[in-house]
């Protein structure tokens, strides 16, 4: 596995707890995620992370269905997720699939194969569930929640999901006051428009047209919001490549800016390089370089079209929101209506 697996860290070393552990399965259009841990007042406190980059929406916006290679690719990640779930004392599983499995034709046998491998079902879910549990595990890991009404930004392989939320009185958490499911999603745009071994200005303008296209309905009317929060794997590897980490922090990614001014120097960057130099930059991830620049694109435009100067990147997303879902009546005040 070692040659999808992107990261494993936190293995559970510590002393025994009886706070029971969860774990989520996020099956995702580019990368496959497992989170194992425990809810404690409305904070996952991760014991295990596994990230294996699967490209599991490769030319599924050409053909409509999850190819052969991609499969076997998938097989092989949920093989490794079901070993690192029997190591490991789990009270529940929640696996949910999103943006690929929702618009593949062949997703009856995927789903089949894959709860015989992992021994749990998957779960595909809806655009607004989606955004609803990710907003939950993005804003919990939040050391601070911006003033004022924000918007968050999912930019997945498959989709991006924007949502905008709401401050309310004596309420923890804003509320969800618009779900918009997108199909922007970094692997679809980069395979679509990035066909060149060197990213063109060419491309980058039809990219960033397509992208403003989507985006013009969606934002057309909207009060001001006070802040942009970003998550997915987009986000959180071009925060980690402006840190120069070698190895990823959470702690480092968590709430870092990315301005406007910072996301243009790193697309120039990664513009002038091929996808194969793109995946040896440290820091990026194995598997990101065919798809990042499609994803930062979405980023910057969103950016633009709102008008701020910067976004600020939380590492928390659907794993996250997937177990505090399951969180028991203590930290069920913290999760989103």
């Amino acid at each position: 596995m070692s040659d999808y697996q992107e990261r494993l860290y936190r293995i559970p070393d510590r002393e025994a707890t009886a706070i029971p552990r969860r774990a989520a399965v996020d099956l995702g259009s580019n990368t496959f995620r497992l989170l194992i841990g425990t809810v404690v007042n409305g904070r996952v406190h991760p014991l295990v992370r596994e990230l294996m980059p699967v490209r599991l929406g490769e030319s599924l916006a050409t053909t409509g269905a999850i190819g052969e290679a991609a499969l076997a690719r998938a097989r092989e990640a949920l093989a490794a997720m079901a070993h690192t779930l029997r190591r490991h004392d789990v009270a529940t599983v929640r696996a949910c699939g999103t943006a690929a499995l929702r618009m593949a034709t062949n997703r009856d046998r995927f789903l089949a194969e894959a709860a015989t491998i992992l021994g749990q079902a998957v779960e595909v879910i809806d655009g607004h569930e989606e955004a609803r549990l990710s907003c939950a595990g993005a804003l919990a890991a939040m050391s601070t929640l911006p003033a004022g009404p924000l918007w968050l930004a999912d930019v997945g392989g498959g989709s991006s999901e924007l949502i905008r939320l709401t401050p309310e009185v004596s309420k923890p958490l804003p509320r969800i006051t618009a779900v918009h499911s997108l199909p922007l999603g970094a692997v679809s745009l980069s395979e679509t428009f990035l066909r060149a071994p060197l990213t063109t200005a060419a491309e980058l303008a039809d990219l960033a047209a397509r992208v403003d296209t989507a985006l013009a309905p969606v934002l057309a009317g909207e009060s001001p919001a006070a802040a942009l929060v970003a998550i997915g794997g987009t986000a959180t590897a071009l925060a980690a490549l402006d840190c120069g980490l070698t190895a990823y922090e959470p702690s480092r990614i968590q709430d870092y800016r990315l301005s406007s001014g910072r996301l243009d120097e790193l697309l120039d960057r990664l513009a002038g390089l091929t996808a194969a130099e793109r995946n040896r930059l440290p820091g990026l991830g194995q598997g990101r370089g065919e798809i990042v620049i499609g994803g930062l694109v979405v980023l910057r435009r969103l950016l633009a079209r709102l008008a701020f100067e910067a976004l600020t990147v939380s590492d928390g997303g659907l794993p996250e929101g997937i177990l505090l879902a399951g969180a028991p009546p203590g930290g069920a005040e913290k999760t989103l209506r």
